[in-house]
């Protein structure tokens, strides 16, 4: 009883507790239901802010949920009075500062929940945690609605991810589905800071313009983003003084679908030839053609040697594969040895000449691609922007959607992404471990390939096997 004590002064100093039992359920379960009293406190008119009313009848019997106490749910039975107001005649129920007003739950529950809801916790396990049912979390989570922002920062991170979500608007009768949103984040703090239902360049426009004036969109200096258009064309629709900067993951991203272009048009040339084996051990090599060449002693390790002798026996039977896997691995060598902007974008251009001669539509495309966004990529390196803090936070949202087993309300996800990703020093993502460098002299690369001031494109569709064969 002391203790019950104790945990209900906290709510209210004046409450005289008169029975506390703990009682089983069906479920197998206890509860303990506590029986209090709550000494009478002003007697205000909400509707004419008079003092004079009396008590009107005995009351109505409320029973409330409280925090748990010692794991055990714990429910508050009491009588709260009704009272009239003599001056309008208005009969209104007595206010307590304790007891949440629409709910049934009182305010020390509601708290412990919302800081639930702060953390990567599933919405069962937030109602296990705190013993009530599932529509006390979605309930409060509805209450919470976490603001829009009132003011952009200097670095805007945009960035798209899988919403799957229904968006409940009150504008219309059916909800319609939110395949995809958009991230909005500050590039220097980290802090999600909305999350919108749509990813087109005339919505996300209509967004910053209606919700933010000339002047403030001015003051945004820099626009992290990838090569979609819808984010480039608002750079100029919306922010006029904002630099973009593209960063070097989505360049890498889209050298990657090169590398797995080339890759599935040579296994379907091999499965159509009836080489199975050599199809099979393609698909294989699929993660190990596109690991990066600072990145491969330490995920390859003891294999690295059968795995090198595996991918430079599939490129000598494809010229094309070849051109397309030395594309990829000298950017990546850019990227890894040259430090200064000077060096990187002199190296970047010798790059772009070098492969933008190729017969190869798969690397021809990947070129284009980096020498349209060459101005962006150039201002990345520049100001040494990217936009990993919108793909950190993406990967908070995919984990949120992962333990919540899928999430159908757009307002609820929007909610527990404000909420654990909408504030600095958050954890969002894993640690990233220290790399087991090797010098060049144990990469396969470096002895099989020349340096890219000396190296010359290999395929030639005249004489590639499956032009002749054809």
């Amino acid at each position: 009883m002391g203790k019950i004590k104790n945990t209900l002064s906290d709510i209210d100093p004046d409450i005289i507790i008169c029975d506390a039992v703990i009682q089983p359920t069906k479920k197998g379960t206890t509860i303990k239901r506590i029986s209090i009293k709550t000494k009478e406190r002003s007697r205000l008119c909400p509707h004419c802010n008079s003092e004079d009313c009396n008590i009107n009848d005995s009351g109505k019997k409320r029973t409330v949920k409280h925090t748990p106490q010692s794991r055990v749910p714990a429910v508050i039975s009491f009588i709260q009075r009704r009272f009239l107001c003599k001056h309008c005649k208005v009969t209104f129920m007595e206010h307590l500062d304790w007891l949440h007003p629409d709910l049934g739950i009182t305010w020390d529950l509601f708290h412990a929940i919302e800081d639930d809801l702060k953390h990567k916790l599933s919405k069962k396990e937030i109602a296990r945690i705190n013993g009530v049912s599932e529509y006390y979390v979605s309930a409060v989570a509805k209450l919470l609605k976490p603001a829009r922002p009132d003011h952009l920062p200097e670095v805007v991170c945009l960035d798209e991810t899988a919403g799957d979500a229904e968006d409940q608007s009150p504008n219309t009768s059916v909800a319609p589905k939110v395949k995809y949103v958009t991230n909005f984040s500050d590039g220097r703090t980290g802090e999600v800071l909305d999350i919108l239902p749509f990813k087109t360049t005339k919505k996300l426009a209509k967004y910053f313009t209606e919700n933010f004036s000339l002047a403030e969109r001015s003051k945004v200096r820099f626009l992290c983003c990838d090569m979609g258009k819808a984010y480039l064309n608002l750079a100029k629709h919306c922010f006029p003084n904002a630099v973009v900067c593209l960063d070097n993951f989505h360049v890498t991203n889209r050298l990657n679908e090169a590398m797995d272009a080339a890759r599935i048009k040579e296994q379907d040339r091999l499965l159509s030839d009836g080489k199975k084996a050599e199809y099979d051990d393609l698909k294989r090599l699929n993660k190990r053609f596109k690991t990066a060449l600072d990145n491969q002693p330490a995920k390859w390790g003891t294999r690295g040697k059968d795995i090198s002798t595996r991918i430079l026996t599939a490129l000598e039977r494809s010229p094309e594969l070849q051109d397309t896997y030395a594309m990829l691995q000298y950017f990546h060598e850019i990227m890894h040895d040259c430090r200064d902007f000077d060096s990187k974008s002199t190296q970047l251009d010798l790059w772009i000449r070098t492969f933008e001669t190729s017969r190869s539509d798969i690397i021809c495309g990947a070129v284009k691609a980096v020498k349209d966004h060459l101005a962006y990529i150039h201002n990345a390196w520049r100001h040494g922007l990217s936009n990993a803090t919108s793909e950190s936070n993406n990967r908070v949202i995919k984990a949120i959607k992962n333990f919540s087993f899928g999430v159908h309300s757009f307002d609820y996800l929007r909610t527990r992404v404000l909420l654990i990703c909408g504030r600095p020093g958050v954890d969002r993502g894993r640690k990233k471990k220290d790399k087991n460098t090797s010098s060049k002299i144990d990469l396969f690369f470096f002895d099989a390939f020349p340096s890219l001031e000396e190296y010359q494109p290999v395929y030639d569709w005249n004489t590639h096997p499956a032009a002749i064969s054809g």
